[in-house]
């Protein structure tokens, strides 16, 4: 009777959950509260409703598609109302994530006063222009700034929520309204502005003003006015909190005094693509003219005071008469007071567009002159003004004011979300938290009123792409926007050239490298012959100063086109060069008809060469991740059966490959990292452990290889002798031992690490989920073990490789037998006449709890770990949980994959539970395995291992908690 009762439940769930929510279109919006409050008590009844059939339902109503529910139930910190909301919401919000920073800001401090105020001559520590001290080891130091957790967890954020979707920021009533009503009004608004199209919603337009007419058929039929003080609220108020945002960054030292958008010119040249600078006085002009504009339009308003329809809406003009007399005033009294009159109107139903033409041009025209400048520099249109190219026919034309509001629009939304894209480096699309999906192209519309829009999206690029690890977020002018058939596709499949200044190369994606050609007398370097920057060498072309290419770094390019001899002062540069300011084209070079490895006997020396560097050991691309699985059969005279699946690359870099691309000031700390691990054979035990640790039993090998120079030779052996150097990476403090390492030898010693960690780099969890342990023999190639992360091996999925740290793993296997003299981890004493593939790991670690709010900060969490509870580890992007138990004192983590649909729907709540591996010794020390379920008995953890793996607790087995740390824990950073 139960069951029946639970799948009556579900299925009434079911049917609740996919009812037509109503979801508000432009048309259908609800225009006042009563309506709001209305809408909001459909929400209200349905989450009682959710709330009472899952209070009925147990853990063995759950089947299916259904398990995610118990799964997240099960998670510490999750309640039943917490689910309900989620359900609820998921159903009438959906794509949107209302999250409570959202309505904090925008009621709190939504035209506050900002602390600073945006400097427009201003360079940040170590940055890479001529005003600031430009020189080769600059870019380090503010690299490690931008590497700095407060720095890289604020720029994201700070930028999407002062600046929501390009700027786009729902304009609500007033604080005094309660959370229903918000809510409701918060989607409504969505919903007006925001438009979705194309397969799977990936393609969003967005608008200040109402989307209605660039969707008509017909470019020629009359447009409905605008209603021209809600365009100028929400591009005021785009530019206030730009103004904001950008403050806000330049105290984290991530933006100094010009803001580089990447764009596609419209003047014919389809290869290539262009960083262009921004000055912030520009955008402060715009700022500012904007805000005088509007002050101009209050006397026309007073003059309209005897219209009823407006009489009680306009008594805000004092206030902007206010903020229109100090420019210091503006940012603190306009949005308040525009916002004001908007909800205004809007609370008694005037949706007529008020007679408010201004008197007064001189304020428009300098608005359009500042505004039409800014086009100009971004080379979108070519040679157009940016009204021609929105208003090409005379039928599409406006008045001029609205023309003008429109290009200023516009213009506010490539400012905003290129200022989004910025502080993530240009490299791949902005990943919004208030949308459950990612976007491919965004469509600026402006004020909605024209076909011709200004689109952003993910440009592949030639040779620099290689370096950046994906695709760059550019703009460009689209002559056409259709809805049903975008005009270009999410990502050219052309790649292109790029087009930047040698110092913007380094301001957006840091760290370089530079070697100069000294020609002065003064000591300054004024010419770069080339630049070491992401794990290669960006250097000019054979003759061409103006044409550079970006190759992966190795031996060859250490020892050759890195050692630039200096010029002689005043002496003009006689190789190939540049100024940090001069524009310089970044692609694919020419081949070189001389060079005599292309005759065949050059072909054969060069495979002699590199024979003894060709490891089993392959590479692995990295990043992937599964998108689609399917198996057809075809029946004809014979039967076939196929199968495919399908892989999406993810833009960015991962863990390991940010560390082979950093100085030398980066690499040192992240050896006492827990990165590393080690696995044995015989006992089936694999144990984390430092980077330091994996790298000590490969220096001796390394040490008596004959590729080194006599000099190299002396130095390794002095290392060895004198130094120590097995020693000290196995149970030193390498930080310690490196400062008290002479000068001379601390290049050879970080040469041996880099070159071990090179070779260890293609281990871990590959695309085909196979676990790569490294095999190293004396005087042979470093080889490796694949072990399939399915079934009782599946929790090492957790060390897939990604951008996560809790996913970095540098793994090897070890001659030692790690035995634990327990039945899990004992000696086989035995040697093994074939290696099982199936043989079943288990992982030795610690762990403590973290906790991830909405805006992304993580904090160490409580001093409990909850039995039975789930908790998230790894990478987050992988959805695995962990479910502690307690075995004879001995903690045991079971891993398991999440069902959860979606990893963005956490964002709606407080906090998410993680553990995170660290070798600290106050951590808990566990077992992470993953319980096959056909097994009829589950291993149990003898007294012995109990002994050896304490948990440094006095609570007995049968305890509901476990301990997690009894005294603040310092967390590693990255």
């Amino acid at each position: 009777m139960a069951l029946e009762t639970g799948d009556a439940g579900m299925s009434k769930l079911r049917a609740l959950l996919s009812r037509r929510s109503e979801s508000p279109t432009p048309e259908t919006i609800p225009q006042n509260v009563d309506e709001l409050r209305r809408a909001g008590k459909r929400r209200q009844d349905d989450r009682q409703t959710v709330f009472g059939i899952l209070k009925k339902l147990d853990d063995t109503d759950f089947k299916d598609d259904d398990v995610w529910m118990k799964e997240f139930l099960n998670m510490d910190g999750n309640s039943m109302t917490d689910l309900a909301d989620l359900l609820v919401n998921e159903k009438y919000d959906a794509p949107w994530i209302l999250r409570p920073d959202y309505l904090e800001t925008y009621f709190d401090k939504m035209g506050s006063g900002n602390e600073g105020k945006m400097k427009l001559q201003h360079h940040s520590l170590g940055c890479p222009h001529p005003a600031a001290d430009f020189n080769g080891d600059s870019a380090q130091a503010r690299d490690r700034l931008k590497n700095e957790d407060s720095a890289v967890a604020s720029g994201p954020h700070l930028s999407e929520l002062f600046l929501g979707l390009a700027g786009f920021i729902p304009l609500l009533s007033s604080q005094e309204q309660d959370e229903i009503v918000l809510h409701e009004e918060w989607r409504n608004e969505m919903c007006r502005h925001c438009l979705f199209f194309g397969k799977e919603d990936a393609t969003i337009s967005i608008t200040y003003a109402q989307h209605s007419s660039f969707t008509e058929a017909d470019p020629s039929s009359p447009k409905p006015r605008r209603d021209l003080l809600n365009l100028a609220a929400r591009t005021f108020t785009a530019l206030s909190q730009l103004v904001r945002a950008i403050t806000e960054l330049q105290l984290c030292g991530l933006i100094c005094d010009y803001l580089p958008i990447i764009v596609k010119a419209g003047n014919g040249l389809d290869d290539v693509v262009e960083v262009i600078d921004i000055n912030l006085s520009d955008i402060d002009c715009l700022f500012k003219a904007l805000g005088a504009t509007l002050g101009d339009g209050e006397d026309s308003i007073q003059e309209r005071r005897q219209n009823s329809s407006i009489t009680g809406a306009i008594s805000w003009a004092p206030t902007v008469l206010a903020a229109a007399l100090t420019v210091e005033l503006i940012p603190i009294l306009a949005p308040v007071a525009i916002a004001a009159f908007v909800v205004s109107m809007r609370r008694r139903g005037v949706h007529d567009y008020p007679p408010w033409r201004p008197s007064t041009q001189p304020a428009y025209k300098a608005l359009s002159n500042i505004v039409d400048g800014i086009f100009k520099n971004l080379h979108l249109f070519g040679a157009l003004p940016c009204t021609e190219f929105f208003f090409q026919s005379p039928q599409a034309r406006e008045p001029p004011e609205i023309e003008t509001l429109h290009c200023v629009a516009s213009c506010t939304q490539i400012l905003c979300l290129g200022l989004q894209s910025f502080v993530q480096a240009h490299t791949g699309m902005p990943q919004f938290s208030f949308l459950d999906h990612d976007l491919e192209t965004i469509y600026l519309t402006g004020a909605g009123l024209s076909r011709h829009a200004i689109v952003a999206r993910l440009q592949e690029l030639t040779c620099f792409g290689k370096m950046i690890k994906g695709p760059i977020l550019i703009f460009e002018g689209c002559n056409s926007l259709h809805t049903e058939s975008p005009a270009v596709k999410p990502t050219s499949e052309k790649p292109c050239d790029l087009v930047s200044s040698l110092e913007n190369v380094v301001y957006i994606w840091a760290d370089a490298r530079f070697h100069y050609l000294d020609s002065s007398t003064d000591g300054k370097r004024s010419y770069i012959s080339s630049m070491w920057i992401g794990g290669g060498l960006l250097h000019p072309g054979k003759s061409a100063s103006d044409r550079w290419h970006w190759t992966k770094g190795n031996d060859f390019l250490d020892q050759t086109q890195l050692a630039m001899t200096a010029q002689k002062p005043n002496e003009i540069p006689s190789r190939p060069s540049a100024r940090g300011t001069e524009k310089v084209r970044i692609g694919a070079v020419s081949i070189n008809p001389d060079c005599p490895l292309r005759t065949s006997y050059g072909q054969k020396r060069l495979q002699t060469a590199i024979a003894h560097v060709l490891v089993p050991l392959d590479t692995f691309p990295s990043l992937y991740t599964e998108e689609t699985r399917a198996a057809t059969i075809g029946f004809s005279q014979y039967v076939g059966l196929n199968g495919t699946v399908e892989y999406k690359k993810q833009p960015g870099k991962t863990v390991k490959q940010v560390l082979f691309e950093k100085d030398d000031f980066y690499l040192l700390p992240r050896l006492g990292y827990a990165w590393g691990l080690r696995a044995c054979i015989c006992t089936g035990l694999i144990e984390r452990v430092t980077l330091q640790q994996i790298i000590a039993p490969y220096i001796m090998p390394r040490i008596h290889s004959p590729t080194y120079s006599t000099q190299e030779q002396q130095q390794l052996q002095e290392l060895e002798s004198v130094w120590g150097i097995v020693n000290a990476f196995e149970t030193a403090d390498l930080g310690e031992w490196f400062r008290r390492l002479p000068g001379n030898l601390r290049p050879t010693a970080l040469k041996i690490v880099r070159k071990i960690l090179g070779d260890l780099g293609n281990t871990g969890v590959d695309k085909e989920k196979m676990l790569r342990l490294a095999w190293l023999q004396p005087h042979s190639a470093i080889e490796c073990l694949k072990i399939p992360c399915e079934e009782g091996n599946f929790w090492a999925q957790m060390f897939t490789d990604s951008s996560s740290e809790n996913s970095v793993a540098f793994a090897t296997i070890t001659p030692h037998c790690l035995n634990t003299s327990s039945d899990f981890h004992d000696c086989q004493r035995q040697i093994l006449d074939a290696f099982d593939p199936k043989q079943i790991f288990r992982l030795s670690t610690k762990v403590l709890v973290m906790s991830t709010d909405y805006k992304g900060t993580k904090t160490e969490e409580g001093f409990t770990l909850s039995t039975g509870k789930n908790y998230l580890i790894g990478a987050k992007e992988l959805m695995l949980l962990a479910t502690p138990r307690n075995e004879s004192g001995v903690v045991i983590l079971n891993v398991k994959p999440f069902r959860h649909l979606s990893t963005r729907r956490f964002r709606r709540f407080h906090k998410i539970r993680e553990l995170k591996e660290t070798k600290d010794d106050i951590a808990v020390e566990c077992i992470v395995m993953t319980e096959e379920q056909s097994s009829p008995k589950k291993p149990k953890l003898n007294a012995k291992e109990a002994n050896l793996l304490t948990t440094r607790t006095a609570q007995s087995p049968s305890d509901s908690s476990l301990p997690v740390r009894t005294s603040p824990l310092v967390t590693l950073k990255v």
